[in-house]
């Protein structure tokens, strides 16, 4: 696909006599022969080794820790594997970054066309990377260093996450693909099974987080100021989320119709929930770094009577920056009323307005540049993390630690930027659907995500929530064997 975009972008002239019907037939070929035949010696060169265990620590079988398992020499099968890794890993993922680096160079000469043509990819690419990267990371290092619910989460990101993301990423995106999907309609019965399986979504997220909190509630044991903090963005997932399911939910059995004071108070709770992420996100990074970076000092630092006016301060800015946003839209006329998104957010309404009011767009303007320094503050926060536990070798107090914090953060900051980019300085050409589908992704994949990633990797919380059955799933894949 990068080589393709490549092409296209960068010598559109001879797109056509490169990209021939026998040239595609010939790289679709390779890209499945080869990592077959690669991965296929791997995995047999593993089935000749004497096992001297049964125990494989993941719940699906790979072929490193079959090789772990050797009572025998395993030179052969590292020797392969490296080679395996290098040459289906390592060397498509540096060609693949050459040529959107290359692109890089071309952003303001062909801006549009790159982004309209590349940007599935990217997405994809990323998304699949990470996915990738997290589960190589986990097979290689030492999982006793980890939690082991948090590893087989981790393990599973690439078979989960992918297949679910790919085909709305390329659907809503591509003109073509979308061209056709758009000539299809939902009829009463598919309505149906989308308002099932959105009701069905929201009841897991309310489970999840309601969960969450009841067990960190009940424990006092669990009132410190990290499991404070989950329980604080887990209250933020639940006040975020009732301000776009319950709407969505009714939408998909009556009209799209809101009032102009319905429409204010669901952008003002959408919005303000969304701000109160990112200001308990901060608090964690900055817990986080007390906890590690100055260890001696932490229970004076972050005291009871401290991590209160935090938590306070986390829910008061955000809710007041945010009121202060929405007061400044009322009394607005309005020249419209279509708003081009499933739910309503604030500067939809200013596009709407006959005369846009100049302090909502100051306003507006200050409270993203002062998120985006919340942002800054967590990276820099765990780029300083990471580089002291290089230097002290305290890796596994950081993955014990900052790693939920880390993935949450990722993944919500995607999100947000994803949306907050679009609905700023987005083009004309995008879909509406693909519009949407940015749109919602903050308000579907971290709410669900965020209690299943602190569940698993709060060992009290753990055992308070997933007691009976969840254990033997956490135990890993035993091989029989039949000699």
């Amino acid at each position: 696909m990068a080589y393709d975009r490549y092409v296209a972008v960068c010598q559109p002239l001879h797109y056509h006599s490169k990209m021939t019907s026998n040239m595609i037939s010939k790289l679709v070929a390779f890209a499945w022969i080869f990592p077959i035949f690669t991965v296929g010696a791997c995995v047999y060169l593993a089935g000749r080794l004497r096992l001297c265990g049964n125990k494989i620590p993941k719940v699906f079988c790979a072929n490193w820790p079959v090789v772990k398992l050797s009572c025998i020499s395993t030179v052969l099968n590292n020797l392969v594997g490296m080679l395996m890794t290098t040459t289906t890993v390592i060397l498509p993922l540096a060609f693949v970054l050459y040529i959107y680096m290359h692109f890089s160079y071309l952003l303001e000469k062909l801006f549009s066309k790159v982004i309209q043509s590349c940007m599935p990819h990217i997405v994809t690419f990323v998304n699949f990377s990470i996915s990738l990267f997290c589960d190589i990371a986990l097979s290689r290092i030492d999982v006793e260093i980890i939690n082991q619910f948090l590893g087989v989460f981790l393990s599973l990101e690439f078979v989960l996450i992918p297949p679910i993301l790919n085909p709305f990423v390329y659907g809503l995106k591509l003109p073509e693909i979308r061209k056709c999907l758009s000539r299809l309609y939902f009829t009463f019965e598919e309505r149906m099974t989308l308002f099932c399986l959105t009701l069905l979504w929201y009841l897991m997220i309310i489970f999840g987080n309601v969960a969450l909190i009841v067990a960190i509630i009940m424990d006092k044991n669990l009132h410190e100021p990290m499991y404070i903090f989950v329980c604080n963005l887990c209250i933020s997932a639940l006040y975020g989320t009732v301000g776009f399911y319950p709407k969505f939910l009714l939408d998909l059995l009556s009209s799209h119709v809101i009032s102009y004071a319905g429409c204010m108070l669901q952008g003002y709770v959408i919005h303000s929930s969304s701000c109160c992420d990112f200001s308990i996100l901060a608090l964690m990074a900055y817990d986080r770094y007390v906890a590690i970076c100055r260890p001696l000092v932490y229970h004076s630092v972050m005291t009871r009577q401290r991590v209160s006016l935090f938590v306070v301060l986390s829910w008061f800015v955000p809710l007041f920056l945010m009121f202060m946003n929405s007061a400044s839209l009322l009394g607005i006329r309005l020249c419209g009323s279509h708003i081009k998104r499933i739910y309503c957010v604030n500067w939809m309404i200013v596009t709407l307005a006959c005369s846009p009011p100049k302090a909502n767009s100051a306003i507006a303007y200050f409270n993203i540049l002062f998120y985006f320094a919340h942002f800054v503050f967590i990276v820099w926060s765990y780029m300083y993390l990471i580089r002291t536990c290089v230097s002290s070798r305290k890796w596994g107090k950081f993955i014990q630690t900052c790693l939920p914090h880390l993935i949450s953060l990722i993944i919500f900051s995607i999100a947000v930027l994803l949306d907050v980019m679009y609905m700023r300085f987005g083009k004309v050409e995008f879909s509406q659907n693909f519009y949407n589908f940015m749109a919602i992704q903050f308000l579907l994949v971290p709410p669900f995500v965020n209690p299943f990633i602190y569940g698993f990797h709060l060992t009290k919380v753990r055992n308070k929530i997933l007691k009976m059955g969840v254990d033997n799933t956490g135990e890993g894949t035993t091989l029989f064997n039949h000699d």
